[in-house]
């Protein structure tokens, strides 16, 4: 992978644990609806790319996002799992948090130590 201009850093943003909680900041600011959203990540590019996957249906593949759209947590290396570390949100607040992925029905990922707490 080609470095950027400054010495050390890769090219691109990651994005994928921002993802989610950005998304959800614009159902909140209702630039979106949650549903379409939603098949936005998941049957939309699925469709796509001809996928039989990003649906709930009977003889689908069990993979499953459950996420807590209240938690709210801090963008901080410690808890940064991607191995790509460029974003522009270090130190930021964000609401909505992936607790679980089930891949093919068993528990591919959940979140050890939530960085922060429920907004009520």
């Amino acid at each position: 992978m080609p470095s950027s201009a400054r010495s050390g850093t890769e090219s691109g943003v990651a994005a994928l644990e921002t993802l989610l909680p950005l998304t959800l900041a614009l159902t909140g600011q209702h630039r979106i609806g949650l549903a379409q959203a939603l098949a936005g990540l998941t049957c939309n590019p699925a469709r796509i790319m001809g996928l039989a996957a990003g649906t709930l249906a009977i003889g689908a593949n069990a993979d499953v996002c459950i996420f807590d759209p209240a938690l709210v947590w801090r963008v901080e290396r410690p808890a940064w799992l991607s191995a790509g570390c460029n974003t522009p949100y270090w130190g930021r607040e964000l609401i909505g948090r992936v607790t679980h992925t089930l891949q093919a029905g068993r528990v591919a990922y959940r979140l050890q130590q939530p960085a922060a707490t429920n907004r009520a």
